[in-house]
């Protein structure tokens, strides 16, 4: 019997303009978003609702039934997915309260919600930057608590079974940035991990080197990822995209 959805739907999705974009400086440590960059986040959803009129229209729909009426207000995919980077969290975390309120990318930046109800989204550390750079170097895990408080961050953080634990978190981030080797077991296991997920739909929020590698992993010519572009993938039980 063949399976209804052979392929998994993955919303790729670069975070916004971080400090070390801004400046191209990359001694910043796990930078924030700037001023522009928060901006950027809130209009990832209207990105996201662009993605979803066009498949929707797409007269090869088939297997996509899934996938909400765009004028719904219903989120298409069913977790977030997200590097445990600061830059990654704020690009994640409004861009889904704009999703609850369009209104917010024309609201001044210092009224943005930052106590918003916080949806499904799990912080894997797999999905971090690749490239020897201080930007890519992650601050103490009390210091994203701090960060992010409402999002009670090592509740959230998921590991492989076995191989380091949450705390080691900083740690494992500077190896992830320092070692390619590294980086080619983790292209293979995101895309064993995103199959093996029981969503049909995911948004993952990353990197550029990270997100155009995983997409190389597979044969494919990449353009770069610009800050805050959302691109639609779809992922294949043999890993292909």
């Amino acid at each position: 019997m063949q399976d209804p959805q052979p392929f998994k739907l993955i919303w790729l999705t670069r975070h916004a303009q971080g400090y070390h974009n801004e400046q191209h400086n990359w001694n910043y440590i796990d930078p924030l978003l700037t001023h522009r960059g928060l901006i950027q986040s809130t209009k990832i959803s209207q990105k996201v609702n662009s993605h979803l009129h066009r498949l929707r229209a797409n007269p090869n729909f088939k297997h996509l039934e899934f996938l909400p009426d765009p004028d719904s207000n219903v989120l298409p995919f069913d977790v977030v997915v997200c590097s445990p980077m600061r830059r990654t969290i704020q690009t994640a975390l409004f861009a889904l309260a704009a999703h609850h309120d369009p209104t917010l990318p024309t609201k001044p930046v210092h009224l943005y919600p930052y106590n918003m109800p916080i949806p499904n989204i799990v912080l894997v550390p797999e999905f971090t930057e690749s490239g020897r750079y201080a930007c890519n170097y992650a601050v103490p895990l009390p210091v994203l608590h701090d960060t992010f408080p409402q999002l009670e961050v090592a509740g959230r953080i998921v590991v492989p079974t076995g191989k380091y634990t949450v705390e080691e978190w900083p740690r494992v981030a500077k190896d992830y940035a320092d070692d390619v080797e590294l980086l080619e077991w983790r292209i293979e296991y995101v895309k064993k991990w995103l199959w093996e997920r029981p969503e049909r739909s995911i948004m993952v929020v990353s990197h550029c080197c990270f997100l155009e590698e995983l997409l190389v992993s597979c044969g494919q010519y990449v353009e770069q990822f610009r800050n805050a572009e959302v691109r639609v993938a779809k992922l294949f039980k043999d890993g292909d995209f």
